[in-house]
């Protein structure tokens, strides 16, 4: 896998006769000319830090500059590095959510796209299983929003119901693991907001002419980071840059 992602990297650098590789700082229009090329190495090559950290990261290392920053805030890209402190090697999109998706609120379910940071979302507590699980009001730390060129993955459940997620979004399993989106099988199971398991029964690949939204809690604990969509639970933002070794190294509480 290091050798298929270097050759990845050396193919990419090569590829851009005017690559600002090996500088130190990326503009805003370099950013966004690497932003939204969304290969399968996106998903390899991070260290399990969610996207605010990368961008934290490299604004303090001046990679990038605020209006940068903001920038991959607010659209939900963040930079990948070849190595720490030495330069940026690509621009990747952060896994969302289809728009009209519904997330569970403090005071009720409402469409993603409507969510604003003053609103507080419900999210694990920090003791809580799955199989039981004890939802609870957290602040909003941040909402990203932007276009979607790639196709979604539309989950349809047993009984009713479906979610729409981009490739890399951060799955909740009957069993209490995560998985990406891209990796879920026909068959297998999430759980509801009630703790039951929710059989998938087909997967599409749907495309979407809206942008796509995610948010992340301001929890501190990884269970605070499991939020409501569509009924079911799923991970929030700060999930979606963990490699695939991170997502199964992940246990949720079962009891």
């Amino acid at each position: 896998m290091k050798n298929t992602t270097l050759f990845a990297l050396t193919l990419l650098i090569f590829t851009f006769g005017n690559s600002v590789f090996g500088s130190k700082k990326f503009t805003l229009a370099q950013f966004k000319v690497f932003a939204g090329r969304d290969k399968d190495r996106c998903s390899v090559q991070i260290k399990g830090q969610d996207c605010l950290e990368e961008l934290d990261y490299a604004l303090k290392e001046k990679f990038i500059d605020k209006t940068t920053y903001n920038w991959g805030k607010t659209n939900g890209h963040y930079p990948v590095f070849i190595k720490r402190g030495k330069e940026i090697a690509g621009v990747c999109k952060c896994g969302c959510f289809e728009a009209s998706t519904k997330i569970l609120l403090d005071h009720g379910w409402q469409k993603i796209s409507e969510i604003n940071e003053d609103h507080e979302i419900k999210s694990l507590s920090p003791n809580s299983s799955i199989i039981l699980p004890d939802l609870i009001p957290s602040k909003i730390k941040t909402i990203v929003n932007g276009p979607q060129k790639s196709k979604l993955f539309k989950f349809f459940f047993k009984g009713n119901g479906s979610i729409s997620v981009t490739q890399h979004h951060g799955m909740v399993m009957s069993d209490g693991k995560m998985k990406t989106a891209k990796e879920v099988k026909i068959g297998e199971s999430f759980r509801d907001i009630n703790g039951k398991p929710r059989q998938i029964t087909n997967i599409k690949r749907v495309k979407t002419n809206h942008n796509v939204y995610n948010v992340a809690t301001s929890g501190k604990s990884t269970s605070e980071h499991i939020i409501a969509a569509n009924e079911i639970l799923i991970g929030d933002l700060s999930w979606q840059n963990q490699n695939k070794q991170d997502l199964t190294g992940i246990q949720l509480r079962m009891n």
